[in-house]
């Protein structure tokens, strides 16, 4: 092969542009995330910025270690940031993950608090990494697609924040594969990781529906989730699903560390166009019901590829709450839809591409709009015969 590309002069070209190219996005990545960092780190304090998410998981890991039933006690958060972060807060980033987060995040609290973020940083940098070289053996590699997905926005940002969504991103990726090889108790085991970062959970009822062996599915699920249970609720010493689902409710609001309005999510945009929050949490439970009837109804007619594509879609929109380094969960479907030997795929994934930006308008509700329409096209649900798309 090797042999063939220096005795071809157009080709010797054309694999030495594409080697630039790939390493030109990796340093406008590197060079970007690394700008980032800087900007939100003080090296006055040694500390992240207040609004940075690493703080957050920090004072759950903080408050783990030394007293773990006071987890979801709101002014336990508070006081744990507060000396955390060496200043009062008339608002804090209330830590809104499972015990089992917050104990994985125990190691950075033995290490100085400059050093922790930093670590966190390079860990963030190599399981994006990973997860895009994942996507090219997974879903299935195209020249123009490493570079894309390095210049991405949430890829860029996704160190920043120092956030699980890259785990969940990872969750999601390998439980497709593993659905596209019929290893369905396994596809369980690993999407009951979604547990992680709750309001995923809403994948599942999707999965249900489109996969052939549901009971080897179901099983591997309830074992996995059981066993995430037990291991929460020993790290909490006690029972801790009643305590957390109450502080969920209880910490969606600005004083927490929540933008209501400023989520790329369907009842973000209602919320924006002036409905009110139990009218917004309606509607969007009913687009999410309609949606898991329409993909039951779209199965048989869609590819595995496409509707597995539109699910990433609906539960970025659908759920209560997905910031701008959740969507590092779209480069599924865009590299789903550039697998697809089809042009009119391009519109769509040009459209997934910019959907982030929307971040830098302000515009992030709207955003969501765009992403739950984005994904109604992909399934067509107008057309009785296979997309055209």
């Amino acid at each position: 092969m090797l042999a063939s590309i220096f005795s071809d002069p157009q080709k010797f070209v054309r694999c030495g542009l594409l080697f630039l190219a790939y390493v030109l996005s990796l340093s406008i990545f590197l060079k970007l995330s690394h700008s980032l960092y800087e900007l939100h780190f003080d090296k006055n304090t040694g500390r992240a910025e207040i609004d940075i998410d690493f703080n957050a998981y920090m004072t759950g890991a903080l408050i783990v270690k030394n007293k773990p039933k006071s987890l979801y006690n709101a002014e336990v958060q508070r006081h744990t940031q507060e000396i955390y972060l060496g200043k009062s807060l008339d608002a804090f980033l209330s830590f809104r993950n499972t015990p089992l987060v917050a104990f994985m995040f125990i190691p950075y609290t033995n290490i100085s608090t400059s050093s922790a973020y930093l670590v966190n940083y390079f860990v963030q940098i190599l399981l994006t990494i990973l997860y895009i070289l994942l996507l090219t053996v997974f879903v299935g590699y195209k020249k123009f697609l490493i570079p894309l997905a390095l210049i991405f926005l949430p890829t860029v940002c996704c160190p920043l924040y120092g956030q699980i969504a890259i785990v969940i991103a990872l969750v999601l990726l390998v439980t497709y594969h593993l659905v596209r090889s019929d290893k369905y108790f396994w596809a369980g085991v690993v999407s009951s990781f979604l547990l992680l970062k709750i309001q995923y959970i809403i994948f599942i009822p999707y999965l249900f529906l489109i996969i052939k062996r549901k009971k080897q599915y179901f099983v591997g699920l309830i074992i996995s989730l059981f066993l995430l249970v037990i291991v929460d609720t020993l790290i909490y010493r006690d029972f801790y699903l009643v305590d957390y689902v109450i502080f969920l409710v209880e910490s969606e609001k600005a004083a927490m560390g929540t933008d209501l309005t400023g989520l790329f999510t369907v009842t973000a945009f209602l919320r924006n166009t002036g409905f009110p929050n139990n009218t917004s949490y309606l509607i969007t439970t009913g687009l999410y019901i309609a949606s898991l009837a329409l993909v039951g109804i779209k199965k048989s007619k869609v590819s595995l590829e496409k509707i597995f594509a539109s699910i990433i879609i609906f539960i970025l929109s659908l759920n209560f709450h997905t910031a701008l380094v959740d969507l590092i969960f779209v480069l599924i479907p865009i590299f789903i839809l550039a697998n697809i030997e089809e042009n009119k795929t391009n519109f769509l994934i040009l459209i997934l591409f910019l959907v982030p930006m929307a971040s830098t308008f302000g515009l992030q509700g709207l955003a969501g709009a765009i992403l739950f329409i984005t994904a109604l096209c992909l399934l067509n649900p107008f057309s009785k015969h296979k997309l055209p798309i």
